[in-house]
């Protein structure tokens, strides 16, 4: 866990990096806890068993964990000019679209 979890919080994740992760989980802990596919048992079930929540929603939390020691900061700080700063000019074709930043405010949006 602590190998997958490191510098997660910096890292932007879309849907589908979420989703790939949380399947992850549920096969590791299909295989750690020797449930079968044919024995029908829901993912959720199988969290609640093992007493933890998605991998997801731990990157969530760690995610505003930093989000608010960086806002903590002094206001001239390097991690507060980064958070803020705004690239000018268009992006070359293949970059992506979904910047840290923008997918923490459309998190913060969605989350209220």
């Amino acid at each position: 866990m602590p190998v997958l979890m490191y510098g997660c919080e910096t890292l932007s994740m879309t849907k589908g990096d979420e989703n790939k992760i949380d399947v992850f989980q549920s096969r590791c802990l299909r295989q750690i806890l020797r449930v079968k596919w044919s024995d029908r048992v829901t993912n959720s079930k199988m969290l609640e068993t093992a007493r933890m929540e998605t991998i997801s929603g731990i990157i969530r939390k760690r995610r505003w964990k930093y989000i608010g020691h960086i806002l903590r900061k002094e206001a001239d700080s390097d991690c507060i000019t980064a958070l803020t700063w705004a690239p000018e000019g268009n992006r070359r074709q293949g970059r992506l679209k979904t910047t840290w930043r923008r997918m923490v405010e459309k998190e913060r949006m969605t989350t209220g």
